[in-house]
C-alpha cells in the first residue's frame, strides 16, 4: 500500500507507492465487482488495491506531514484483448461509455473514501477506465472553479455548443492539451442526454486531431460536483492528473543507498 506525503514547501502531495508493470487488466486475476452490457458484450469493473486503500486518512508529523494512502481504485475493461479502440468507437459507443463512468462515479462517491475523481484511459493500452478517487489534493469548500473557467476562455475555445465548452486551458500541463466541460454546472452522475451526446460527439472529433502517438483521455470530478474531460497528446496517470507525483522508491531508503555509495566502501 501506498503512502502520501506532503511537501513542507511547495503544499504539494507525492504518492510513495510501488508501480505495478504491465497491463492492469491483462495481469488482473480477480473476479469483476458488476458489469454493463456493452457492445454485444459487457464493460467490466475489477477493484485494485495496489496502491491506495479504504484506510484512515490523517496526516501524521510536526514538519513532515505524512499519511497511509487512504482512497480506492478500480478498473473499467471495455473490450477483450490489448489495444484500444477508442478511436473506432462511435458516439452512441461513447456516451454509453460515460455513461458507465457515470454509474461508477455515484457508486464510489457512495462510499465516502474521497471526493476527488479521475478516470483515464491511454492510447495503445487495453481498452480500460482507470478510475481512482482520493480525499486529495482538491478541495470543494470554494465555488465552483469550473463554472468560472467556462465563461473567461476567451480566445482559447475551439468549439462550444449549448452546452459544452472544449478549450485549451490556460496553463496546460501537456503540449497538447484540450478540455471539455459542461456550460451549466453539471456532474457525470447525473448527465443529461443532450450534454452526453454533445460531450461523445466533440470528444470524438477531439480525439481524431489530437495528433502524436500516445493518447491520454481523462474525466475529471472534484468537491464541487462540476466535471470536465481532459485530451492529452502523451501518457498521463491518474494521479499525476489529479496534481501529486508517484514516486515509485521510498526516500528513506534510497538515502540508504547513496550513504553506502558516497562512503567509498564503508557501512555498505
Amino acid at each position: 500500500m501506498g503512502e502520501f506525503r506532503l511537501n513542507p514547501e511547495t503544499l504539494g502531495f507525492s504518492i510513495v507507492a510501488k508501480s505495478e508493470k504491465g497491463c492492469p487488466a491483462c495481469s488482473n486475476k480477480s473476479e469483476s465487482i458488476v458489469s454493463f452490457p456493452f457492445k454485444k458484450d459487457y464493460a467490466r469493473v475489477y477493484e485494485l488495491k495496489n496502491a491506495v486503500q479504504p484506510s484512515k486518512y490523517a496526516l501524521e508529523g510536526q514538519f513532515f506531514k505524512s499519511s497511509a494512502a487512504h482512497g480506492y481504485e478500480e478498473i473499467i475493461v471495455d473490450q477483450a484483448g490489448h489495444g484500444d479502440r477508442f478511436k473506432e468507437y462511435s458516439i452512441e459507443d461513447v456516451e454509453q461509455l460515460f455513461s458507465i463512468l457515470g454509474n461508477r462515479v455515484r457508486d464510489v462517491l457512495g462510499y465516502g473514501i474521497g471526493g476527488n475523481i479521475c478516470a483515464a484511459r491511454h492510447s495503445g493500452g487495453h481498452g480500460v477506465f482507470d478510475l481512482v478517487a482520493l480525499p486529495i489534493p482538491k478541495s470543494g469548500e470554494r465555488n465552483c472553479f469550473q463554472c468560472d473557467y467556462v465563461k473567461k476562455v476567451g480566445n482559447r475555445e475551439i468549439h462550444r455548443t449549448e452546452t459544452i465548452s472544449a478549450y485549451v486551458p490556460f496553463a496546460p500541463v501537456s503540449d497538447v492539451q484540450v478540455n471539455i466541460a459542461p456550460v451549466r454546472h453539471a456532474s457525470i452522475v447525473d448527465l443529461d442526454p443532450v450534454t452526453l451526446f454533445d460531450l461523445a460527439d466533440t470528444l470524438k472529433k477531439v480525439v481524431a486531431h489530437i495528433g502524436g502517438g500516445d493518447t491520454t483521455i481523462a474525466l475529471l470530478e472534484y468537491g464541487d460536483g462540476h466535471f470536465h474531460v481532459e485530451v492529452h497528446n502523451r501518457l498521463v496517470d491518474v494521479f499525476e492528473l489529479l496534481g501529486i507525483n508517484e514516486i515509485g522508491v521510498v526516500p528513506e531508503i534510497l538515502a540508504k543507498e547513496f550513504m553506502g555509495k558516497l562512503s567509498d566502501g564503508k557501512d555498505k
